[in-house]
């Protein structure tokens, strides 16, 4: 039977415990001085090899370093989607994005659960698409605390969605969108770009653009969602059946 073990590391908590991180990818695990998540059977790996890291946390922030939509740890390149799913586990506060990204394409939507009491920035930088390939929606939010998502474009890209064509927010936490334009939603039930249901929603400076749906085709607003609109704008949105911008 073949062990390889899942290693991860925070520089955050290491540093205040003054520890180094230590270990790659392909290196022999030893219990002495690396500390294991889970180990694997997989006979492509030798016995007792360390296969995959789990990205780098400095000061609370994780830095997005490929385009690659990618989930697999086996290599130093952070994705967006492993940024996230390891975001609450290293106690990040921040996704930032390495300099010269300008555009992620994501296959498939991002799943994230906030923690209650915590609050997830994801910071573009101004610079940075997040892309959908048209397949699927960008987002599904969830979980009791704050995700913040701020100067950037979020593009849908038309993915025919049934309801949220770029996010899904069915929550008890809050959703801010800072900054942003989300454009090339579509659903063909409700919120062409973002469907809101119980959320505490708040937007400033948030541009809606070429969005559509059958209800809500840029933004839908479910019952008991709480809103907060700050100079947002809604530009070509189309509905098939009601509110062609927004439906409450």
């Amino acid at each position: 039977m073949i062990f390889c073990f899942f290693v991860f590391y925070s520089s955050l908590c290491f540093a205040k415990l003054g520890i180094e991180e230590f270990g790659a990818v392909g290196e022999a695990f030893d219990p002495n001085i690396h500390n294991a998540v889970l180990h694997i059977e997989d006979e492509a790996y030798g016995d007792g090899e360390i296969v995959r890291n789990m990205p780098t946390v400095v000061d609370g922030t994780i830095t997005v370093t490929t385009a690659t939509d990618e989930q697999d740890f086996t290599n130093t390149d952070v994705s967006l989607r492993e940024a996230f799913f390891t975001a609450n586990m290293l106690g990040a506060t921040k996704i930032v994005f390495a300099d010269g990204l300008t555009e992620i394409t994501l296959n498939k939507q991002i799943a994230f659960n906030s923690l209650v009491g915590v609050t997830l920035t994801v910071d573009g930088g101004s610079d940075i698409i997040i892309k959908g390939a048209g397949t699927d929606r960008l987002l599904n939010y969830g979980g009791s605390g704050t995700l913040m998502l701020t100067n950037m474009t979020l593009d849908g890209s038309n993915a025919n969605v049934s309801n949220g064509g770029i996010i899904y927010a069915s929550t008890t936490g809050k959703l801010q969108i800072a900054d942003v334009t989300i454009q090339n939603g579509s659903a063909t039930g409700s919120g062409g770009a973002i469907y809101a249901n119980k959320v505490v929603l708040d937007m400033d400076h948030v541009i809606f653009q070429d969005n559509k749906a059958a209800s809500g085709g840029a933004l839908y607003i479910n019952a008991n969602t709480k809103i907060d609109l700050n100079d947002v704008s809604f530009l070509n949105n189309t509905a098939t059946a009601d509110g062609g911008a927004v439906y409450l």
